[in-house]
């Protein structure tokens, strides 16, 4: 019976393959990759010395596993994990009574959720958020305690980041960029201090990891402890939506009348 093997081929390090990944890309009938990931798969490859072999389109998996194994490979992450196309040939293969062997290797969100030191006992990973509107794969987190973790295209993240700031205010957070590389990234700190560094491949994902919702506080701050803290962030430069939605995090107020209050001001 053919099988589908699932393999993550690094973007940086091609070392970072396993020996086991490697055999099975040599005696697949056929290997299955998206034309964005062909550049890692090409560069592993010739790192290797591995012949090319059979490389097909994703939509030509199911008739290649007619006949033989099939290799489905990404880069930076396991197939089908926040891609609909590989999660779809997975199921249509088990559909079909097909065995699907899945192989550890490389995985850009986990790595990040270990590299930003937040809390892992509880993670969500909320997938790939869409290139258009970042916004839309964070609907409902707001109030999740647990740790969130996202992988974006990389010239998507100036407006990623001016999202989470609006949305989720200044929780702690890490931004990670081709970990292991020698120009890898892992940048720490509160969301506010985030900033795209230059030079980022628009072809790459990064990843990012945020803080959980903080707890409600057992008291409800006064007014005045919510104008003072409000002025303290508008002076450090906050905008006014940002300075909100973090001050409702912590004072008990929701972040309407927050909100109401700086404009008052």
């Amino acid at each position: 019976m053919p099988i589908l093997y699932l393999i993550s081929v690094p973007t940086t390090d091609p070392d970072d393959v396993s020996l086991r990944a490697l055999r099975l890309i040599r005696e697949s009938s056929a290997v299955a990759v998206a034309e964005s990931d062909r550049p890692s798969l090409t560069a592993l490859l010739k790192h290797h010395q591995i012949a090319a072999q059979q490389l097909i389109a994703l939509d030509e998996v199911a008739k290649a596993l007619e006949t033989g194994d099939v290799a489905l490979i990404a880069a930076g992450n396991a197939p089908a994990v926040a891609d609909e196309v590989g999660a779809r040939i997975v199921r249509d293969a088990i559909t079909r009574g097909l065995r699907v062997e899945p192989i550890p290797g490389v995985s850009l969100p986990i790595t990040a959720l270990v590299l930003s030191a937040l809390p892992p006992d509880t993670f969500v990973y909320v997938g790939r958020l869409p290139d258009a509107s970042p916004s839309d794969g964070l609907m409902g987190y707001e109030d999740d305690r647990a740790t969130l973790v996202m992988t974006l295209r990389a010239d998507r993240l100036p407006a990623a980041l001016e999202t989470l700031r609006g949305a989720f205010g200044d929780r702690p957070a890490c931004l990670v960029y081709r970990p292991g590389a020698p120009d890898g990234l892992a940048l720490r700190g509160p969301l506010s201090s985030l900033m795209a560094p230059e030079g980022l491949s628009s072809a790459e994902d990064v990843a990012l990891v945020l803080g959980g919702a903080p707890e409600r506080p057992q008291r409800r701050w006064t007014e005045d402890e919510v104008r003072a803290a409000l002025e303290a962030r508008l002076d450090a430069g906050d905008p006014l939506k940002v300075a909100a939605k973090a001050i409702a995090a912590e004072s008990g107020w929701d972040r309407r009348s927050v909100y109401a209050l700086g404009i008052e001001d």
